[in-house]
């Protein structure tokens, strides 16, 4: 449970914390201006500096702090569920983004705000009376008026997250656009098709040593190669079988057909059936055709592994069906 929560809660706190502290000022700045009397008669009742910052905290911070981590997470679930992806700068695109997240700023409300006023509850009252609750705070969670006053702040941090994801995914695309244009002037044959390396370069058979004694295994066969120690095993539908030092054989392995998924594991891109993304442990599972075990590689891998997929497509596919065509 604890590391459930410890994954739903934003990576970013402190930016969670300066937003809070934000909405803090921008409340107070609110709240001058349209009952100074009250805010005067609050603030009154604490005898000293501290004891009012400590007020503070206990009655708006720290439950506003539940609002917007609360927030920020059912604003990504929203997202998830409706299959709402960040767009591109373009007006059409940016508008129909702006369309879907409406709901969701709309709807948020009602979805913190038991936690906010319940937090309050808990830190404001000292004796606790389930009547004082419902009425002084469950009722306010649901009443318009709470609800008008919360939506400008809703809206402004909704938006200002939204935008500061879109100008973010623009500013890495855009780097990595100019990576890939800096590697292609670099290395101009990576920017056209080529064909691919022959393979006749690397073994189409190794030979293993298991308990059946030696076999020649051709390298089709084999839909993993694990790494144990100094040595690696050939995983093949029906066995595992020793292929040799790894210094040795991992030269001889065909990198337009087996990636490195973690320090355990090569897999044949061939058996390659489904990589689904765990958000829990942050790291994809990988099923393979044929084969029950299931493989796990880290998140930071992912944009190498496709494009050993799309390699592996762009060599061993069209040259299949080239051959298949003639």
């Amino acid at each position: 449970m604890t590391f459930r929560l410890k994954q739903q809660i934003p990576q970013n706190f402190k930016a969670v914390l300066v937003a809070v502290v934000i909405i803090w000022l921008l409340v107070q700045i609110f709240l001058w201006g349209i009952s100074p009397d009250r805010v005067l008669n609050y603030y009154g009742k604490s005898n000293t500096f501290f004891e009012m910052l400590i007020n503070s905290i206990s009655t708006f911070l720290i439950p506003e702090l539940c609002s917007v981590v609360i927030y920020l997470y059912y604003l990504k679930f929203y997202q998830r569920v409706f299959k709402i992806s960040i767009p591109e700068l373009s007006v059409q695109d940016l508008a129909k983004f702006s369309l879907k997240m409406i709901p969701a700023f709309l709807t948020a409300f009602f979805i913190f705000a038991p936690v906010t006023f319940s937090v309050r509850f808990l830190l404001r009252e000292s004796n606790y009376s389930f009547y004082v609750y419902i009425d002084k705070y469950l009722s306010n969670a649901v009443s318009f008026p709470s609800y008008a006053l919360y939506l400008p702040f809703v809206l402004f941090v909704g938006v200002c997250v939204e935008v500061s994801k879109i100008i973010r995914t623009y500013f890495r695309e855009k780097n990595r656009a100019a990576s890939a244009a800096a590697n292609a002037a670099v290395n101009p044959a990576d920017a056209v098709d080529v064909a691919p390396a022959p393979r006749r370069n690397y073994p189409l058979f190794f030979k293993t040593q298991g308990l059946g004694g030696d076999l020649r295994l051709n390298v089709s066969d084999i839909y993993a190669i694990e790494v144990d120690n100094r040595y690696l095993f050939a995983r093949y539908i029906g066995g595992r079988g020793l292929l040799g030092s790894s210094k040795m054989i991992e030269v001889d392995l065909d990198p337009v057909l087996f990636f490195r998924i973690n320090r355990k594991y090569y897999i044949h891109l061939k058996f390659v059936r489904k990589y689904t993304y765990e958000r829990e442990s942050n790291r994809y599972r990988i099923r393979l055709n044929g084969e029950p075990e299931e493989f796990f590689m880290q998140q930071k891998s992912i944009n190498a592994f496709k494009d050993a997929l799309d390699a592996y497509e762009a060599t061993v596919f069209k040259a299949d069906s080239t051959v298949a065509s003639v």
